[in-house]
């Protein structure tokens, strides 16, 4: 009968690439970031000028009714 899976005489090429690829994984995950990006500018403009109360968008003449 063959060894189990975790019993098998790994080759050190293979166990050299595993180290080299887990240390690729951790590089990359460091320069990750979950921070606030604006994706579409000009959206993004188009709201900063647009009239607010509370924070909701309103028409320029209705917001002396809410």
């Amino acid at each position: 009968m063959s060894d189990p899976p975790w019993e098998s005489n790994l080759e050190v090429d293979s166990l050299q690439a595993r180290n080299e690829a887990k240390l690729r994984y951790k590089e990359e995950k460091l320069k990750r970031t979950f921070g606030k990006q604006i994706r579409y500018a000009s959206c993004k403009a188009r709201a900063d000028t647009k009239k607010r109360v509370k924070g909701r968008f309103v028409k320029a003449g209705a917001w002396r009714q809410l």
